[in-house]
């Protein structure tokens, strides 16, 4: 299942919000969503315990147990990479500047490897000076569709280098000492404007250097 809004989860809060007697999730939406294929995370932002949803775990390859319910633990799966625009999407959100936290990243999978995430969540929970006290959020994998999306892109550059180069003039050129005309194949020479004008993105304009005016159209001799 692919959610294409975060609205939708915007619309959820509310119900996931609502207290349990075991403290966790709304066993009804927590069912719903584990069978969707989303991890639903509740995070204490003052303790760092984190409650998880057992499709959180089961997306990367775990099992729940195996991963502690602490912020560290997520922390320490993020891809090094991302860790710096995960914690700037964090920061922004708690400090109030954005109204929902939502980023893609990657999370390292039990077999060792990464998988792409779209992360999002809300702050639920503030204390009278507007501290941020209580997220609530999701994880969604996005895997294939991240994957693609670099492939597209990977192949885009790829496709803009070859054109690029294309028109670039490189290696030896078999040019007449003579007539300067270059040589296309055994029996056929084409004339060097024409060659470079088809070989690259330059054009000509004509004139005649100084040496060539004074052979060509020498001055009057002063008598």
């Amino acid at each position: 299942m692919w959610l294409g809004s975060t609205s939708f989860f915007v619309r959820l809060l509310p119900f996931l919000h609502r207290p349990t007697p075991t403290g966790g999730f709304v066993s009804l939406w927590g069912r719903a969503l584990e069978v969707s294929g989303v991890g639903l995370w509740d995070h204490n932002l003052v303790t760092g315990k984190v409650i998880r949803t057992p499709e959180w775990a089961r997306m990367l390859g775990y099992e729940p147990e195996e991963i502690p319910p602490t912020s560290e633990a997520w922390r320490a799966l993020i891809h090094p990479e991302d860790l710096p625009a995960v914690d700037e999407a964090a920061r922004r959100h708690e400090a109030g500047e954005v109204p929902e936290f939502e980023v893609e990243h990657r999370l390292r999978t039990k077999s060792g490897d990464y998988k792409w995430i779209l992360n999002w969540g809300r702050v639920v929970e503030r204390n009278a000076s507007g501290r941020a006290l209580r997220a609530l959020g999701a994880h969604v994998d996005i895997h294939r569709r991240k994957t693609a999306e670099l492939e597209r892109e990977q192949l885009l550059a790829e496709l803009l280098r070859a054109q690029s180069e294309m028109r670039q003039l490189k290696g030896i050129i078999p040019i007449c000492a003579s007539c300067k005309r270059v040589r296309i194949d055994a029996d056929s020479w084409q004339q060097l404007e024409a060659y470079i004008r088809e070989h690259s993105e330059a054009d000509f304009s004509h004139g005649l250097c100084p040496d060539c005016l004074e052979k060509y159209f020498p001055a009057p001799k002063k008598e």
